[in-house]
């Protein structure tokens, strides 16, 4: 007697709000490219590790280029959020500069530092990503840094010489995450300079550009 096929339960689907199904997507795409960089994998990896269909991944985010930049886009606007926590008990000491405190951390996230090479050399995921959001990230520091400065009665610097200290800052950290390994092995000097000497010698550079009285 020929034994009864079982037909598999039908999933059951799971109603959830567009802000639900976005986040759900984000988090699988950070666990997907927190193994493969962005170029190793596509839309249906990410789908498969969110549960959902490819459809749905395509329906929230369009292309994959837009979804990497929404993971890189949202991992910076928590690295902006960091940065405006700090500023609020900021009393910008000799030895605080919080800016550039959040920036290493940011640096030595790994997932984070993946996605942003990949967006910086590849030139895909678009200038919103690298930004991190549509509203560039970098003015909104630059603003709570003045706001900051400004309540604590002290005389601000020019707007455009603390902008450029943190465009200096983000690029000399980033440098040193990207070709940190192949700079000192080139000067010999593998070691040399680990995470906090990293960062205190940063706080010095930056501490010292800013307070210049000349211009």
């Amino acid at each position: 007697m020929a034994r009864a096929r079982s037909t598999p339960a039908p999933r059951r689907r799971v109603r959830r709000t567009p802000a639900e199904a976005r986040r759900l997507i984000l988090d699988a795409a950070d666990r997907t490219f927190a193994r493969f960089m962005p170029a190793e994998v596509g839309l249906r990896e990410v789908a498969e590790a969110a549960g959902v269909t490819h459809g749905l991944v395509t329906h929230y985010f369009g292309t994959y280029d837009e979804l990497v930049a929404a993971t890189l886009a949202r991992r910076l606007d928590a690295a902006r959020d960091q940065v405006l926590a700090r500023l609020v008990s900021a009393s910008f000491g000799p030895d605080e500069l919080p800016l550039i405190d959040a920036l290493i951390e940011l640096v030595h996230e790994p997932l984070t530092m993946r996605l942003l090479t990949w967006s910086l050399v590849s030139g895909r995921g678009g200038p919103p990503a690298v930004l991190g959001g549509q509203r560039p990230g970098l003015t909104i520091v630059v603003d709570g840094i003045i706001a900051r400065i400004t309540r604590l009665g002290h005389p601000a610097p020019p707007r455009a010489r603390i902008e450029f200290a943190t465009m200096a800052a983000l690029a000399m950290a980033l440098g040193f995450a990207i070709a940190g390994p192949a700079l000192h092995a080139a000067l010999g000097t593998a070691g040399a300079y680990d995470r906090a000497a990293v960062q205190a010698e940063l706080k010095a550079m930056v501490r010292r550009y800013v307070d210049r009285r000349d211009a």
